[in-house]
């Protein structure tokens, strides 16, 4: 039975940098040690005390094999939800107006050649409970969206300062939006996870730049992510993202680090996280034929 505790966006204007550390390190893009930033001793920024769990890091053989796996079933986005309030996905996600109750969980099973977990079936529920009990491993809380393949968890588990490369593809899409996009797909995001993270930076930009510019003159341009422990609060530039593009990211996406369980080269509150063990194969997924699947009628459309 996987663990579970009781949030948000790439930010693209300010770079993050380090504050006091401890050692918690993962891997980088090139399969080089990455090591995450701390807040005093505690891997997040704490409320009160910092919890007894820590997040995982992953080898560059888990991120790939992740990587590899196949959705029966995406979410795909042709429109601005920032701009346009009708915006939905196709298909419409499911329980998003549960906000973190839902959960949004992978039922894997086998390919025409019988090797296990290299496909799989993404399905919103309502609860921690129902995709458990329907043999689904929850990837992470809240509803699916269009960032909850497993391809876009690899790349946010190997690419943990993609928030400093979201500033160059936000320029690059206020240039030509395509290719805003072939830059956060070098990144190692899906196409549809691209496009919402290129909206987001899009809005950010709009929204946030007077603040942000701001605070790199009072700052003389160096301005860290974080203010120092105990509270180390995020600066007013990645506040005003967090704040003001956040939760439109948040419902369209599904995934993000801290719902994902995962660290990111920013100190987020540890309320806000997760806990979560991502495997290729759990231990707990069922292995399903196709044609079940396509009988019962759960493949939404296919991807690829």
């Amino acid at each position: 039975k996987q663990s579970k505790m009781k949030f948000h966006t790439p930010s693209i204007l300010l770079s993050a940098l380090s504050i006091s550390r401890r050692s918690i390190y993962g891997v980088n893009a090139e399969c080089e040690p990455f090591e995450y930033p701390t807040c005093g001793d505690c891997w997040c920024s704490p409320s009160y005390d910092c919890p007894e769990w820590e997040p995982e890091t992953y080898s560059c053989d888990t991120i790939a094999e992740l990587k590899a796996q196949v959705p029966d079933n995406i979410y795909t986005i042709d429109c601005n939800p920032y701009t346009e309030g009708d915006c939905v996905t196709d298909p419409v996600q499911e329980y998003v107006e549960l906000g973190d109750e839902a959960v949004c969980g992978l039922k894997y099973y086998s390919d025409v050649e019988g090797k296990s977990c290299t496909n799989y079936v993404m399905e919103s529920y309502e609860s921690w409970e129902k995709a458990e009990a329907d043999g689904a491993f929850v990837t992470h809380i809240r509803s699916c969206g269009v960032c909850s393949t497993t391809e876009d968890l690899a790349a946010y588990m190997g690419n943990p300062t993609l928030e400093e490369e979201s500033i160059k593809c936000t320029v690059r899409g206020l240039i030509d939006f395509d290719d805003g996009i072939a830059c956060y797909r070098d990144s190692g995001l899906t196409e549809e996870c691209a496009k919402m993270w290129l909206y987001d930076g899009y809005h950010t930009t709009k929204e946030c730049t007077k603040i942000c510019l701001a605070e790199l003159k009072k700052d003389d341009g160096d301005v860290p992510a974080n203010g120092p422990p105990p509270e180390c609060e995020l600066s007013k530039c990645l506040e005003c993202d967090e704040e003001l593009s956040g939760p439109i990211f948040v419902d369209y996406a599904g995934r993000i680090r801290r719902t994902s369980g995962l660290l990111s080269s920013i100190v987020r509150p540890c309320e806000g996280f997760v806990q979560i063990t991502h495997e290729p194969c759990p231990i707990n997924a069922v292995t399903m034929e196709r044609a079940f699947i396509q009988r019962e009628g759960n493949v939404i459309s296919s991807s690829r």
